[in-house]
């Protein structure tokens, strides 16, 4: 069998590394917070520099919590902030690190939770058992942080169509972010956005019903998503100028399109990989059009049920092996234009052809088995069996 580029698995051997210390790290931050004692109540406006737990819901005007102090734990207590549109539910001044954020409900602020700063951002914080809801920007934004762990929280309503606003998660710059174990729905934009973000780690999450992507890939490096569900978005995962990410063992349901790498006006995606995901119902499956794309791989993926085409490659170079697609509305795979080598694919009963080789593509491969397609198995001659 043919192995995938050398590259690309040593890109998948470093981020599971990376996995594996983010989990010592969990471990070490939970700690340190769970023995912080708890503190007086707040009102709206307060500058935390202890920890501080609320004892009622809070309605304020402008941003409600500023942290200012290091190792803090803000716990809602299960109460709820309310907002007037404008400032944060809760934000912290310069770099601050190894605070939590629990517990509780936040609403109608501009932004839910905002981590920022001028000095490096926040570094080692918890984000965590949040509902937020109908910020008018972003439910949380992380820019220029380092190692925020976001769990456990509910996003849902962000964004004002007057401004094009709307991110459920929007993370801007910033390295080795966590994000676990929680919901992005019906936000006027994105699930997640990876916005010129490196190492970021997504699993285990649930993206619905966003109006533009489940996870948005823009100018963003080396990042891991593993174990999502990824549903009824226009497009599941969309990547601009985006490389290095790792792409395993999602599902990606009755979206538009599953996958989408498009043609930005500057830059490339290279060195992307999709291993045993399962698309499904989508409009077509997974859909190439960057012709910078180069060391690209989708390994081992079911691609079944979409409406249109399992996977097409308008322009780039991927290596296709070891994908099923079957019962797809148009061909299993619409090679049209670029360079693939596809390898010990097996493509069933598709409405159209099993592998589609346009003019526009060279293609190389073997060994992939088709049979069954209503136009045809494949239209290049030793590529498939039988």
């Amino acid at each position: 069998m043919v192995r995938a580029p050398g590259g690309a698995m040593a890109t998948r051997r470093n981020m599971k590394s990376r996995i594996r210390a983010t989990v010592v790290g969990i471990g070490l931050l939970a700690g340190l917070l769970a023995g912080a004692p708890a503190a007086s109540a707040a009102t709206c406006g307060d500058v935390l520099v202890a920890n501080t737990t609320l004892t009622s819901n809070l309605t304020c005007s402008g941003t409600a919590f500023v942290i200012d102090a290091d190792g803090i734990v803000l716990d809602l207590n299960g109460f709820t902030l309310t907002g007037d549109g404008t400032g944060s539910g809760v934000e912290q001044t310069g770099a601050r690190g190894g605070f939590a954020i629990r517990n509780g409900r936040i609403q109608n602020f501009e932004w839910g939770v905002r981590l920022t700063g001028t000095v490096g951002g926040p570094t080692f914080a918890i984000v965590e058992d949040l509902r937020i809801r109908n910020n008018t920007d972003a439910g949380i934004r992380l820019e220029g942080a380092r190692e925020v762990i976001v769990q456990r929280v509910r996003v849902s309503g962000s964004g004002t169509p007057a401004f094009s606003t709307g991110e459920g998660l929007d993370i801007i710059g910033g390295i080795s972010n966590r994000v676990f174990d929680s919901v992005f729905f019906n936000n006027l934009q994105n699930g997640v956005r990876l916005n010129m973000a490196a190492e970021t780690i997504v699993i285990d999450n649930t993206m619905r019903d966003n109006a533009v992507a489940g996870i948005d890939y823009a100018d963003a490096v080396d990042s891991f998503a593993r174990g999502n569900r990824i549903v009824r978005n226009d497009v599941g995962l969309f990547l601009s100028n985006s490389s290095g990410h790792n792409v395993e063992t999602n599902k990606i349901r009755k979206n538009a399109t599953g996958v989408l790498v498009t043609n930005p006006p500057a830059g490339l995606s290279y060195l992307n990989n999709f291993t045993d995901n399962s698309f499904a119902r989508n409009g077509t499956g997974m859909l190439f059009e960057d012709p910078g794309t180069f060391d690209t791989t989708i390994i081992a993926n079911r691609i079944n049920w979409n409406t249109g085409s399992g996977i097409v490659v308008v322009a780039g170079k991927v290596f296709i092996e070891d994908n099923r697609a079957s019962r797809n509305g148009a061909s299993g795979m619409a090679l049209i234009g670029g360079s693939q080598e596809v390898v010990a694919n097996r493509t069933v009963n598709n409405i159209d052809w099993g592998i589609f080789v346009g003019a526009g593509s060279t293609t190389s491969g073997s060994a992939n088995f088709s049979n069954l397609n209503g136009a045809g198995n494949c239209n290049q001659p030793g590529l498939c069996f039988p």
